[in-house]
């Protein structure tokens, strides 16, 4: 007597097993999270340590940019909401900071090296920003400046 492989009862589990397969290959998969992006940005991780470090000396209250009438305090409780709300004393029409653009945004104006529009470089009597931190705040508007 000669086996067929079409009578072993394997095959009809493969069947099944193969159309559930095939069934279930159509199905979204909701519960899996997005792998964090390595190059995504953080603001309290990232951008308020560039700020606390260089820039919230004079941007604070009582601080010299608020004793000047400049309020926009950089320390940590209030600073997305300053960047992403308020507008240039000079110029109304000049956003702190345009989500996504950091090309219109003032404050990168203001840290990078170059001609001012109006004002001074900043931080004011301070070196530059290192190359890093000026990208790292780029990189966080072009990021969509969350507020993470």
């Amino acid at each position: 007597m000669r086996f067929s492989f079409v009578s072993l009862p394997v095959v009809p589990a493969a069947v099944v097993c193969l159309t559930l397969v095939a069934a279930l290959g159509g199905c979204p998969m909701t519960n899996i999270p997005e792998p964090a992006d390595p190059n995504a940005i953080s603001f309290s991780r990232d951008v308020q340590p560039i700020l606390d470090a260089r820039c919230t000396s004079c941007h604070q209250t009582n601080g010299f940019a608020d004793l000047a009438g400049i309020d926009l305090r950089l320390t940590s409780d209030v600073a997305v909401a300053h960047l992403l709300n308020m507008r240039s004393v000079e110029d109304a029409d000049q956003r702190f900071v345009t989500p996504g653009d950091p090309n219109a945004s003032l404050l990168v104006t203001k840290i990078e090296s170059g001609p001012q529009p109006f004002g001074s470089r900043m931080p004011l009597f301070s070196s530059r920003l290192s190359d890093t931190q000026i990208q790292t705040i780029r990189a966080w508007i072009t990021q969509g400046a969350q507020d993470n």
